[in-house]
């Protein structure tokens, strides 16, 4: 070590250990060079500055750890909530008959029928009700069952063929005519053209003899080879009253499995009455 820096660790040395010794009150760094008074470090103003930063922090932290306990907590009670308590539809007690399709079942009494004579359809619509949408989201919504006499042209089939979105299902029909089947398949289709994934039901059909596999094709011919055809569509509402507009949605396939949901609809279409 030359002698500048023997010089400068001895005055470093130096500085430490008369701070140690001095009181603070008299160190000459309390003193200016312009001004021979006491100068005290205003330690009230850092002592401010020291309080707000911990209260700004503990609010930040507070909020955030809140924040994502809040959306925790809603996250659980939507996956612990019973379907049954989200989704839940009306037992199907009441009787129709239709002499322009020569058809019967029973429906919800709150549910509307539009039966024009002379034409080769019938539709039965849900009044406005909470529906499980494919991303588990609950829309405003109806359900509508579609009875057709004439082959119809499926909207669904424009892009290819669909799939089972779960296994086909059999019923057996509570009151079947001598001109009808006693039991039949009920398929749940997912549609070539729908952006949701593949166990998302976009609509439901009676099939016949013929049932499928999950994610197993539907034949478009295989629906219309079935007569009359029926159907069950679920839509959004786009407005309050659900009188506009409706845009056809997907359900998720653990509606179905819900029996407050699937229990009304499954009543229906056992009690179709074909002659």
């Amino acid at each position: 070590m030359d002698a500048s820096q023997l010089e400068s660790a001895n005055n470093s040395n130096g500085d430490y250990q008369s701070d140690r010794e001095i009181p603070s009150r008299l160190r000459p760094s309390d003193y200016s060079h312009n001004n021979k008074s006491k100068k005290r470090p205003n330690y009230q103003v850092f002592g401010i500055i020291l309080i707000v930063i911990i209260l700004v922090g503990t609010i930040a932290f507070g909020y955030q750890h809140y924040h994502k306990k809040s959306v925790s907590t809603t996250s659980k009670i939507a996956k612990t909530m019973p379907l049954t308590s989200q989704i839940s539809l009306p037992a199907a007690n009441q009787q129709y008959y239709s002499t322009n399709l020569s058809i019967g079942f029973n429906y919800p009494k709150n549910w509307t029928i539009t039966d024009v004579t002379g034409s080769n359809s019938l539709t039965l619509m849900s009044p406005v009700l909470n529906l499980l949408t494919s991303t588990n989201k609950l829309v405003k919504g109806q359900i509508t069952l579609t009875i057709q006499n004439q082959s119809p042209v499926i909207p669904g089939y424009q892009s290819g063929n669909a799939t089972a979105a779960l296994e086909s299902q059999i019923i057996d029909y509570t009151n079947p005519t001598a001109a009808q089947r006693g039991s039949t398949y009920i398929s749940f289709l997912h549609y070539a053209t729908s952006n949701t994934p593949s166990s998302n039901i976009d609509a439901i059909y009676v099939t016949g003899n013929a049932g499928y596999k999950i994610n197993q094709y539907i034949p478009e011919t295989d629906i219309l080879a079935v007569s009359p055809v029926v159907s069950i569509t679920f839509s959004q509402c786009t407005t309050v009253a659900c009188t506009g507009k409706v845009s056809p949605i997907s359900i998720t396939s653990g509606a179905w499995s819900t029996s407050s949901f699937s229990g009304t609809l499954l009543t229906l279409l056992k009690s179709l009455s074909i002659s």
